[in-house]
């Protein structure tokens, strides 16, 4: 009775089979996961701003994937790594199926920064986070560029990526660099790097990548057959395909083609056609602007190593790829392989198809069932493929026993019914008494011979056929295939003397053919003629390591000696390179070589242009560069230059040379400016060296030739006395110059300058736009103060509660009232202000000049002007302006209020009824009300601001606002509380105090916006995207007016509710508001849309005001206008009252006819 009794033995067996089934599934999964399946490296942090840098891995995988006892190194080798580091997954971690595993340096700069823990951290700074073990300390990815190696437990390689210099594995197929605080985003797996990954500027850590492309390639036409080099040849026959690029953007890019044996191959087999030479097809062999559509031609070379896995193949990969700004296009197609002569394996059988059309430099494709197996193009064309110059003659190649059909581009018919011969035509000559002529080939063939006569010969394969040499005539006989012109033999006569002879070559100033780098030297030559008579045109030749550098054309030459020279440029050059005489007359050539040798010179390095000012105006007419050294030694520059033509011959180009006796100290930075006198009333002191000589006390350039630093599109190059760049900036327009990668680093307006970025104490240095940024001269450089104390704020929204407020708050005044507005025009306002100079208050006024909607009312500016008020305006004065628009909104009074908000000093900002929703507040400190006034001066302070001339206004009235009826749903609020206050203020400190609040985040954040483009400003987008990613509540009012649906959709991917809305449908006459809300206890206030112009380009002002009451109180706000939006269904809230007063209405009707009815 105290025991279970047993079951028979076949309902255990039973039991035993279910349970055995039901855990199946858990032992596939978990061993299937564990060294079988595939894991990316999926998004690297490498060049953080913040938060440290980090990896994620991905599991792509419809299972879990044990990677427990896997190591990720920054090195080939895990286990002997030297200076760099690898590290191990504990036991027990498991990537679930499509999940992600972050690794941070740091844990707890990890959370700080995104808000939410990493899977392991390598450092031990957080013990909710599992640390990695390490196998060998050292692991940390450089930002000039690595490599990241991802080993199973057995050490095999599961995933590798490299990216900018490419650490251990070199720069070829790397990955792209990236900015500060952008990410390296996997968006495809091919296993090449440069393919795979590209920069994105939000990073999302264990979430989806964040990836916009910039544009579309595709290959629209291919041939699906690819030709294998014959045997005893270099190079296949060619082959075409049509590229077509399309971009959203018109920065500059660059495209190469290639074939690859395998899809992750990472060198190509190919050459391509860059229009005038046969290039590696590694390197990118066009350029341009916007979108392109075009032939490529490509071939095999036997010389690539990749070529060996393609001569035993039967498959191969087209590829091309564009770099488009920092980011990768790329398309490629899968095609098969020919042998053509059964010297390779593995391919299907391919033969010849030679003929001629009645047009050259045409393209031409074959056919079959209307694929595209062959493409290719008629002589005379512009590619050196190795065949004749003969009119519409083609040599293609295509499978073996198919029915072809010959097409042009069109798909016009041009030849039917053709069919590849598999074999080659080939002839051999030599000459003794007689000319010997044997056909080598497969084919019988018509062999052509021509001396000063022309003979025909017919031979079958093997045939030997003799011809008197007499018969022909002439020392110099071409023999042919009549089949196939490319095949041909020159033959010469024996005992043949040239008639020219080339003496001796010599270069003037080198003694025993040693030179110097970065100098011209002139090369000669003696030419004799050897006859008799005179010889006519002949052309000679100079040629550097086979490239032409130049050329001498004479008419005749007769019996005296001719001394035909070119020059030399040294310029790049070291060790040991030939020269080469070539001339050519009556269809002859002969040649003559030297070597010589080039000595080599140490090159200094971290010289750096550090600024460039080159768009004077009418107080600032002249040019400025700066130069810093940042080398921890002196540096003397004797002899070292700066140029705008670098690209040109060194001795054609204009130069400004530092004289003997220049030094740069250790760390230290000189100054060249164009006008000195000009420098120094901006700068306060003069440069260090000058050029157009205008200052006894300034140090002068020597000039030679004119350097004009154009103002929009240029390019300035530092050289040494070798010609040699040491840094270069190209700005405006792209231009290839040594010392620059990538798109130009924009284009100048007046009063602009280029700075070189710092960071870390040093200055940037990738030879790329990404070094520089493009500030004002004059522009302010606010950073961030706070204010804290008890203090006396009102907060108030309008059009509910503004206009009275800022009435009465105005006429406390005593002394001065400063006013600063985008647009002025409110006429009890403008009441108010006469009141106040009547009794000898000082008022002044500050507007934007040039604003894009409607200015002001003129006829209020003109009013305010004559009764003694004091009106400035900001716009562009001789083309200079520091900001793209004035847009601050704020009122001081005596210095000691200050009255801030969203809006403008006009009738719709400040209302008598209907109006815009605006928020402001109103702050009775005078310590917050002196920095403004500080800030005021700072801005009229500049050329681009000037006193309002009435004589040159148009005095018209803008019509008073309609005092629409509104009905006030919020009143205002009056504390006196402890309060924080950081101003923020565009474009100098906003991001950064926008960025450290939305960090903060951890409850909420509400935003209510006139504009917001969240592509404009990606790294608070990014800041957003992460808070909501950590938790937070995340909600956007836009205005539907200004905003586009695209692209705020991609913010409700990640989480975050965005509701446009249209101003009409809250009875507003616009939602004007810039106004953020976080933890229902910091609230941003200010002039500030979130778009590009207003963070970065405008003068913005605003507070960030950190106190509970305040923020509730916007907050209130904020959800007032958050719930009378269009519903999700396009309902309008009005419509649905309408219809529900309409029902009850009907049913009270209803109800009532029923009781009479009754009754």
């Amino acid at each position: 009775m105290g025991s279970n009794p047993t079951p028979p033995s076949g309902v255990r067996r039973v039991k035993l089979v279910i349970v055995v089934i039901l855990l199946l599934p858990t032992f596939y999964l978990i061993s299937t996961g564990k060294g079988e399946a595939k894991i990316w490296i999926n998004e690297v942090m490498y060049n953080p701003d913040e938060g440290g840098k980090w990896i994620e891995l991905y599991n792509p995988n419809n299972f879990p994937v044990d990677i427990s006892g896997w190591c990720i190194s920054d090195d080939p080798n895990p286990y002997s790594p030297g200076r760099e580091g690898a590290c191990r997954f504990p036991e027990n971690t498991i990537i679930p199926e499509k999940s992600y595993l972050i690794i941070a340096e740091n844990g707890s700069a990890f959370y700080r920064r995104y808000g939410f823990y990493p899977d392991f951290e390598i450092e031990d700074s957080d013990e909710n986070v599992r640390d990695l073990v390490i196998e060998s300390r050292g692991f940390n990815l450089s930002k000039s560029g690595d490599d990241i190696h991802l080993f199973d437990d057995g050490l095999e390689e599961i995933d590798v990526v490299w990216y900018g210099d490419g650490g251990d594995l070199g720069k070829e197929e790397s990955a792209p660099s990236v900015r500060k605080g952008c990410s390296l985003s996997r968006y495809r797996y091919s296993g090449l790097p440069s393919n795979d990954f590209r920069e994105s500027n939000i990073p999302t850590p264990g979430a989806e990548n964040f990836l916009y492309r910039k544009g579309r390639i595709s290959i629209d036409i291919f041939p699906r057959f690819l030709p294998k080099i014959e045997k005893g040849k270099e190079y296949s026959l060619i082959f075409l395909i049509k590229v077509s690029l399309n971009t959203s953007t018109e920065e500059h890019w660059r495209m190469k083609a290639y074939v690859v044996s395998e899809n992750d191959s990472r060198y190509p087999s190919t050459q391509t056609w860059n229009g005038e030479d046969w290039i590696y097809s590694y390197r990118y062999a066009f350029e341009g602007y916007g979108n392109f559509s075009g032939w490529i031609a490509l071939r095999f070379c036997r010389k690539y190593k990749d070529y060996r896995n393609i001569e035993n193949g039967n498959e191969a990969f087209i590829y091309v790829k564009c770099e488009v700004e920092n980011d990768y296009l790329i398309d490629f197609k899968r095609v098969y392989l020919l042998d053509m002569d059964n010297s390779t394996s593995n391919a299907s059988e391919g033969g010849l198809v030679i003929g001629k059309i009645n047009e050259g430099n045409k393209i031409i494709m074959l056919k079959s069932n209307g694929t595209v197996l062959s493409t290719s193009i008629s002589e005379i064309n512009h590619i050196e493929d190795g065949n004749p110059e003969i009119e519409g003659f083609f040599k293609m190649y295509a499978p073996f026993g198919v029915r072809l059909t010959l097409v042009d581009e069109r798909d016009k018919v041009l030849e039917d019914g053709l069919f590849a011969i598999r074999g080659h035509f080939d002839v051999n000559a030599w000459m003794g008494k007689y000319l010997w002529i044997e056909n080598c080939g497969d084919f019988p063939e018509n062999v052509i011979i021509e001396g000063k006569k022309r003979v025909r010969v017919f031979l079958y394969p093997g045939e030997i056929a003799d011809i008197n040499v007499s018969e022909i005539g002439g020392n110099d006989i071409l023999v042919y295939v009549e089949e196939d012109p490319s095949i041909c033999k020159h033959l010469r006569l024996p005992g043949y003397k040239e008639d020219i002879s080339i003496a001796w070559i010599k270069i003037e100033g080198a003694e025993n053919f040693n030179l110097d780098p970065g100098k011209t030297y002139k090369v000669r030559a003696r030419v004799d003629n050897n006859r008799d008579d005179e010889i006519r045109d002949i052309i000679v030749r100079f040629y550097l390591d086979g490239k032409e550098i130049g050329r001498k054309i004479y008419n005749c030459i007769g019996r005296y000696p001719k001394y035909p020279s070119a020059i030399l440029d040294t310029s790049g050059l070291t060790g040991r390179h030939k020269i080469t005489v070539v001339i050519d007359y009556e269809g002859k050539t002969l040649d003559k070589s030297i070597n010589i040798n080039i000595s080599d010179k140490e090159l200094v390095r971290n010289i750096l242009i550090t600024k460039v000012f080159c768009y004077g105006f009418s107080w600032f007419d002249g040019k400025f560069l700066e130069i810093c050294n940042q080398n921890n030694r002196s540096i003397d520059i004797s002899g070292w230059y700066l140029t705008d033509r670098p690209n040109e011959r060194v001795d054609k180009q204009p130069k400004i040379v530092f004289p003997e006796g220049s030094i740069i100290e250790a760390g230290s930075s000189i100054v060249i400016s164009s006008n000195s006198s000009a420098y120094k009333n901006l700068f306060s002191r003069y440069p260090d060296f000058e050029y157009n000589f205008e200052i006894p006390e300034v140090k002068d350039m020597i000039e030679k030739g004119s350097v004009v630093l154009s103002n929009k599109a240029d390019v300035i190059a530092l050289k040494d006395r070798y010609n040699r760049t040491i840094d270069a900036i190209v700005y405006g327009e792209w231009k290839y110059v040594i010392g620059w990668k990538g798109k130009p680093a924009g284009r100048l307006r007046k009063g602009e300058i280029f700075e070189r970025k710092r960071e870390n104490g040093f200055y940037l240095d990738t030879n790329t736009s990404l070094d520089w940024k493009i500030v004002k001269i004059g522009g302010s450089k606010i950073g961030v103060t706070r204010f804290s104390g008890r203090m006396k704020v009102i907060a108030a929204i309008s059009p509910d509660c503004s206009l009275d407020l800022l009435i009465n708050e105005l006429l406390t005044a005593r002394r001065c009232v400063i006013i600063s507005s985008y647009t002025f025009g409110n006429p009890w306002i403008e009441d108010a202000l006469i009141r106040l100079v009547e009794r000898g208050v000082n008022v002044s006024i500050l507007i934007e000049g040039n604003p894009v909607a409607e200015k002001g009312d003129e006829s209020s500016i003109i009013k305010l002007k004559e009764k003694g008020i004091t009106i400035y305006e900001m716009k562009k004065q001789g083309g200079y302006r520091r900001y793209r628009f004035y847009h601050a909104k704020y009122c001081i009074i005596d210095n000691r209020s200050l009255i801030i908000g969203s809006a403008n000093f006009d009738q719709n900002g400040y209302p008598k009824g209907k109006g815009n929703r605006e928020w402001l507040v109103i702050v009775r400190n005078s310590s917050v009300a002196r920095f403004f006034y500080r800030l005021f001066k700072m801005d009229i302070s500049m050329p681009d601001v000037y006193m309002v001339n009435i004589s040159t206004r148009d005095e018209h009235n803008k019509p008073l606002a309609s005092e629409d009826r509104f009905l006030p749903r919020i009143e205002p609020l009056e504390i006196k509380d402890n309060v924080t206050i950081l101003p923020i203020i565009s474009p100098d400190n906003s991001e950064k105090v926008l960025v450290e609040i939305l960090r903060k985040a951890k409850q909420s954040i509400y935003i209510e916006q006139m504009i917001f483009d969240p592509y404009d400003i990606s790294r608070l987008t990014r800041e957003l995207i992460n808070a909501s990613r950590r938790g937070v509540d995340v909600k956007i009012i836009a205005n539907s007016r200004y905003a586009e649906k695209e692209k705020l959709s991609v913010l409700r991917d990640y989480g975050i509710e965005v509701k446009l809305i249209d101003p009409e449908d809250l009875d507003l006459k616009n939602i004007h508001v810039k106004g953020i809300i976080v933890d229902n206890s910091t609230v941003v206030i200010s002039s500030i849309n979130l778009d590009h112009s207003s963070v970065y380009r405008n003068r913005e002002a605003g507070l960030v005001i950190e106190n509970q009451e305040l923020a509730r109180y916007f907050a209130k706000a904020f959800f007032l206008d958050w719930r009378m939006d269009i519903d999700s269904s396009g309902k309008d809230y009005k419509n649905v009252f309408l219809l529900t007063l309409l029902l009850c209405l009907t049913s009270t009707a209803i109800l009532k006819n029923r009781r009479n009815k009754i009754r």
